[in-house]
């Protein structure tokens, strides 16, 4: 019988008190606006400018716009208080903090790059910062991090291997693990001087670095892979193409989704989520653009049933994908986060978790002459577009994005249900 997110919620207490769960010290998230933390509004003049760089986003936590797409606090953000971390600061923030992980989410992102979806006549209103320009900046970051400054690096003879590859040993209990990377080019540290000579030695010949921090580091850290795709579907559908269409695209979506995880975890992730797609026929946003007369159209929880079927199908193929990475990579923790069923519980038990059941799927901030509260031509931080006197009431908060107390149940749901069962047991 499957357990209740009530029961989940009542338990939730004493289960995060007592858990012995695996000590993460650093989180490293990739997706879009449901994680991104403060990239979108410096990524580009466009992000500056957005709706997410105005109250009242961020009005409830901190008190002013921070590029979170919310009133407050994300999934990951919940994520980095129950692991006792400080919150992911954005990748493109100058002067950052990066000690405890690194935010690569972009709002408005894409798992397919803007090349293949602009050949797909899809275009993107706000970013081309896809997955994999993310898993660029991850590698840039690695490469900084990993890299030992000159006059302070140690090197290590390696006499065995080709010259086509940069290796790094780290050794171990005696022992050693042996990574290989293609895409890190250490170009700007190919000459150094060892702490205890002056000699000047070429590392792609005969010599690498031994940097064991940064294994450490990967094999303690958490790698949240999305949530992304979802805007791959969304401005498929809301540009007008079909289901069926928009169908084909899933392979090629979880294909890009499978080989991102590929890459995080031949640079060193060992503790990976892969969340799923939240169930779009019970957003506020489908459900005031495709409201239907028809009420067998609706489920009992008055989400559209096409939708979530679509939903349906993209998650069971993400979640096929990840057996398969599994299989491959069995050294590694491989875990899907539940986002369709997490939300879907949350509005099921609404009024138990303390939300107004009568305002399930209405927006907390935005507008529109319909029950939904919600127009796509005048949405929340628009001038004029007021926000609910209580948002912790809410679940959605713009149509698009969940308030920041339904992101709290959602956090809860996939730590107890998906997140740290898994991790424990390998740790």
């Amino acid at each position: 019988m499957k357990m209740s997110f009530l029961f989940i919620a009542l338990l939730v207490p004493l289960l995060l008190h007592g858990i012995q769960a695996f000590e993460v010290e650093a989180i490293y998230q990739f997706g879009d606006s449901i994680s991104d933390t403060g990239n979108l509004i410096r990524d580009n003049a466009i992000g500056a400018k957005s709706n997410f760089a105005r109250l009242p986003y961020g009005q409830t936590f901190f008190h002013k716009p921070t590029g979170r797409c919310s009133d407050g606090l994300l999934i990951v953000d919940y994520f980095a208080q129950f692991f006792k971390l400080p919150f992911l600061e954005p990748y493109l923030k100058r002067d950052a903090n990066f000690s405890h992980g690194v935010n690569f989410a972009v709002a408005g992102s894409t798992a397919l790059d803007a090349s293949t979806l602009q050949a797909k006549n899809i275009l993107l209103p706000v970013t081309n910062s896809s997955l994999s320009v993310q898993l660029d900046w991850f590698k840039s970051h690695i490469k900084s991090v990993c890299s030992t400054s000159p006059g302070n690096g140690q090197l290590v003879r390696r006499p065995y291997f080709t010259e086509s590859k940069l290796f790094f040993f780290f050794f171990f209990l005696g022992g050693f693990l042996l990574c290989t990377s293609d895409e890190i080019e250490f170009s700007n540290y190919l000459k150094v001087k060892t702490r205890t000579s002056s000699t000047e030695h070429n590392v792609t010949d005969k010599w690498f670095f031994y940097a064991p921090g940064c294994k450490y580091k990967l094999r303690k850290a958490l790698f949240l892979m999305g949530e992304i795709g979802g805007n791959d579907i969304n401005y498929a559908m809301l540009q007008g193409m079909s289901l069926d269409d928009i169908r084909k695209m899933v392979p090629e979506i979880v294909g890009t989704i499978k080989r991102a995880v590929h890459e995080v975890i031949k640079l060193g992730a060992v503790h990976v989520v892969v969340p799923g797609n939240f169930p779009i026929g019970c957003m506020t946003a489908y459900l005031a653009s495709f409201e239907a007369a028809d009420p067998t159209m609706y489920d009992e929880l008055k989400c559209l049933k096409s939708l979530n079927e679509f939903t349906m199908y993209q998650n069971e193929q993400l979640q096929k994908t990840i057996k398969e990475l599994q299989q491959e990579h069995p050294h590694v923790n491989i875990v899907y986060g539940d986002y369709f069923n997490a939300l879907k519980d949350t509005l099921r038990f609404a009024a138990s978790l303390g939300f107004d059941e009568a305002s399930a799927q209405k927006t907390c901030c935005g507008s529109g002459n319909n029950p939904y509260n919600f127009d796509l031509t005048r949405m929340c931080g628009e001038q004029g577009v007021q926000a609910c006197a209580n948002p912790s009431a809410h679940i959605n908060w713009d149509g698009v994005h969940l308030t920041s107390s339904a992101y709290k149940h959602i956090a809860r749901f996939l730590l107890i249900k998906n997140i740290v069962p898994s991790i424990s047991r390998i740790a």
